[in-house]
């Protein structure tokens, strides 16, 4: 079955509505301006905006853009409305376990701006489309494309985000590890950005599967302990590698708390993680005998793969298929503005 979270949310999510009078823009014959992260949001919002005609998209780029240019706006508002969208990421994860409630939101309560899959007054929803898309209906139309198996289909899934939890929760710790000890907005323990043996290296799918802690057969990783000492090992030059054994502790209380708060499993999901994960489990598959694997339409059958371009392409394939989810999309604020 689809991940519980999604009826969960249905269920608690209360009424919202989007000042549709001023998103109309009635009072100006020029466009709407609707800011969103990358092309590929774009591509999605072309397709399923109400009203495609009166608007204008545009994008950041990334959610940093997006973001300065929604407080640039906030200073300097125009004669015409805007509406600017952005990923969640793992900014209600952060709200959930950082230690000190001094500080302000990370998340912004705001008409003007929308998380594509958040919804602000209910303090629930998901981090980008790609997890919704994952743990909903669509996930399951585009598979049948690739296996003939439904319960595999389903264990798949099921594996996949046992192990994106435990990236996510590395992920998440990175963050509160950085902001409790003040470092820049940039800082990361999880990456060797130049010199030494592992220039470039960062904390993905690929390093997961390069150092030996993913197992693509059963879908399971290494455990948070060996992953960690692998860490150590890989990013040793890195400017704050001090903070790294803090990193990996506060992981396990990440773990730890999302064992014990359910509801919550899948804030600390990264959509490009799960894709990467399915994308070399398919490559696994159709190399394995017996596997039920159906499908070469998208896979070489020899040679290489390109796994972030394969990554791509299945999440395009995936956003393709959101139709199947629609009615749930249209649940959260920015469903206002979908057809």
């Amino acid at each position: 079955m689809a991940f519980e979270y999604l009826e969960d949310f249905g269920r608690k999510r209360p009424a919202y509505d989007v000042n549709l009078a001023r998103m109309r823009n009635d009072a100006h014959s020029d466009k709407i301006t609707l800011f969103v992260e990358g092309d590929d949001d774009r591509t999605f919002f072309r397709s399923h905006l109400k009203d495609r005609l009166k608007w204008k998209i545009e994008f950041g780029p990334k959610k940093k853009g997006v973001l300065a240019r929604y407080r640039k706006y906030l200073e300097n508002p125009t004669v015409h409305f805007a509406v600017f969208c952005v990923d969640l990421d793992f900014d209600f994860a952060v709200e959930l376990l950082k230690k000190s409630r001094d500080d302000s939101s990370r998340i912004i309560d705001d008409e003007q701006l929308l998380y594509q899959l958040f919804d602000v007054d209910a303090c629930a929803g998901f981090n980008d489309l790609e997890t919704f898309l994952f743990l909903s209906d669509s996930y399951s139309g585009m598979m049948v494309e690739y296996y003939d198996d439904d319960e595999i289909i389903e264990s798949i899934r099921d594996g996949i985000k046992t192990v994106g939890v435990t990236m996510g929760a590395l992920r998440v710790a990175n963050i509160l590890v950085r902001e409790e000890w003040g470092l820049p907005d940039d800082a990361s323990m999880l990456c060797q950005r130049e010199g030494g043996n592992h220039g470039g290296l960062k904390f993905d799918v690929d390093f997961m599967d390069s150092f030996g802690l993913l197992d693509l057969k059963h879908l399971t990783s290494a455990s948070l302990e060996l992953i960690g000492e692998n860490l150590m090992l890989a990013f040793s030059e890195n400017e704050y590698t001090e903070h790294l054994p803090a990193v990996i502790k506060r992981a396990a209380e990440v773990l730890d708390f999302i064992e014990g708060h359910p509801k919550y499993f899948a804030n600390f999901l990264r959509g490009h993680d799960l894709m990467d994960l399915l994308a070399r489990r398919m490559a696994f598959d159709r190399n394995r005998k017996g596997s039920s694997f159906k499908s070469r339409k998208k896979l070489p059958d020899g040679g290489k793969v390109d796994f972030e371009k394969f990554r791509e392409e299945l999440e395009s394939d995936l956003r393709k298929a959101a139709g199947d989810s629609m009615e749930r999309i249209k649940e959260f604020p920015l469903g206002r503005l979908l057809k």
